[in-house]
């Protein structure tokens, strides 16, 4: 996750390697994961996004 200058939070994602213990669908559900965390987070102290 970065910021911008004004504030506004996005996401980045780097290529992993993937492997027989990373296979796409692995990053694809941990990732989905870590983005439903940081958003409850941004929501919770920002009062706003929607009920995840």
């Amino acid at each position: 996750m970065n910021r911008k200058p004004d504030g506004t939070i996005y996401p980045t994602f780097n290529r992993p390697d993937y492997n027989e213990k990373l296979t796409f669908a692995k990053f694809c559900m941990e990732t989905a994961k870590e983005l439903r965390q940081v958003a409850q987070l941004v929501d919770s102290a920002t009062g706003l996004g929607e009920e995840v």
